[in-house]
């Protein structure tokens, strides 16, 4: 290559600066240039700190081989922290089986990787060889997310000399039982959603050698008992937020003794089983008494109009209320809410009867009300907007509106509406309106399959 005008009259900072504008993919070609191309390639390796294959495959948008997988993690695997990795990345089809690629783990240092994220998998078929690799890479994991894989107890078992292991979630994650469940005991938050089936014995010993744990969720695990639930109430003294559904195998009189649980501050109920509808009434009345919830969220509730009403009106100091696909909530229902001092957040996804007039009044009424979820609420339109302008000029904060599949929505995207614009620039700093919500209950991994969709949509 000639000297005059040649890239390598550049020093190696200049280069750096250069190459740091490339993707993994194309440093990878150019660390085999020459010595010094791969010094430099080595200098941006080192800055890794998450090895994420989704996002790898989404910039590049080519199904990554064995051989991508191998040559990536060789080079960032020893630096990082973090771990993400999505079957549709290595899957070439839909319908395709994929397993996980060992070959990417293999190169993590044991004493670096604190998090990781996988999403699709299959862990069945795992070798001896392959388990230790596992058991090794998480020693020092501190965040284990494990999204609709396909998991055993085998698998499990490589969390178990995880010392610092806080969050564990697996999240329609089956067959899994929860054999080596009590032997983690540094757990904080753990999330088995529709993950089955789960052994009730095996659930109760984990209960009890964890009491330090604050975060629960249990939804769909329908072969817990009334044991498990008195464990929990037992051991959990310190438990913050729980999420549970009307499906488990008890009765009535078991759901209410979780009411003893004085240290929650956010309950999700989700009801799968209308003939079920009743059957966590007696609970949401009794923590309502404590006074120390912050956050409610009834999904798919099928309760009848006044018996929400209720429900909702007992809650005095909520921040959060999340009443999304319930049915039978209404403008009367709005009426019902008596937080309306402390309410922050109102989610009414899916409440098609709810009308504009109503949703006013609780906005006069909220003044520290500062996000609304009206998705798919089609009643909502300009006229609305133009109904609340006069109660935004005396609100503390902005009020966002998230508007999905509304006639907001449809007039957002009509350009040819100048009446939306000019409102929009005479109420900035006072209302905003979204088509998504930042929902922060959300585990990191549920946003980012949410946001891997929506870059699939714009493709």
């Amino acid at each position: 290559m000639a000297a005059n005008g040649s890239i390598l009259m550049l020093n190696d900072d200049c280069l750096l600066h250069l190459f740091s504008f490339f993707t993994l993919k194309e440093l990878l070609v150019i660390d085999r240039v020459c010595e010094r191309f791969n010094n430099v390639a080595q200098r941006i390796y080192r800055t890794y700190q998450v090895m994420d294959f989704d996002q790898i495959f989404r910039k590049d948008s080519i199904r990554l081989t064995k051989e991508d997988v191998v040559e990536i993690s060789r080079r960032i695997g020893p630096h990082i922290h973090t771990f993400r990795a999505s079957r549709v990345c290595f899957a070439k089809s839909i319908l395709d089986v994929c397993e996980f690629p060992f070959e990417a783990i293999e190169f993590c240092s044991d004493k670096k990787l604190q998090n990781i994220y996988f999403c699709g998998f299959i862990f069945i078929s795992i070798s001896k060889e392959q388990m230790k690799i596992l058991s090794r890479a998480f020693s020092s994991l501190k965040t284990a997310h494990l999204q609709n894989c396909t998991v055993t107890d085998n698998f499990e078992s490589c969390f178990v000399d995880s010392s610092q292991l806080e969050v564990l979630n697996l999240i329609e994650s089956n067959p899994f039982t929860g054999q080596h469940l009590a032997k983690l005991t540094t757990i904080t938050e753990l999330n088995l959603c529709y993950s089955e089936p789960i052994n009730p014995q095996f659930f109760i010993k984990f209960c009890q050698r964890n009491p330090q744990v604050r975060k629960l969720t249990i939804r769909g695990c329908n072969t817990l008992n009334e044991n498990c639930l008195r464990a929990i109430v037992s051991n959990f003294r310190k438990l913050e937020e729980l999420s549970i559904c009307n499906s488990l195998s008890v009765c009535l009189l078991d759901y209410a003794i979780l009411a003893d649980i004085v240290s929650l501050k956010v309950l999700q109920i989700n009801y799968e089983l209308f003939e079920n509808s009743f059957t966590v009434q007696m609970l949401v009345m009794k923590i309502a008494q404590h006074e120390t919830l912050e956050h409610l969220e009834l999904l798919r509730c099928n309760s009848d109009e006044a018996v929400l009403n209720d429900l909702v009106g007992n809650f005095k100091k909520l921040k959060v209320l999340k009443l999304c696909h319930s049915w039978h909530c209404r403008d009367s229902t709005l009426a019902s809410i008596s937080c309306t001092d402390t309410l922050e957040e109102l989610h009414i996804t899916h409440c098609r009867s709810i009308t504009p007039s109503a949703l006013k009044v609780l906005i006069t009424k909220c003044k520290s009300l500062r996000l609304i979820d009206l998705s798919h609420c089609y009643r909502f339109d300009f006229n609305f907007l133009v109904s609340i302008e006069p109660h935004l000029w005396n609100r503390q904060q902005v009020l966002e509106l998230v508007v999905n599949c509304t006639n907001i929505s449809i007039d957002l995207k009509d350009s040819s509406k100048n009446d939306l614009k000019e409102f929009l620039v005479n109420n900035e700093g006072r209302i905003k309106l979204t088509t998504t919500v930042n929902d922060k209950t959300w585990t990191e991994m549920d946003r980012y399959i949410v946001e891997e969709n929506e870059d699939d949509e714009n493709d």
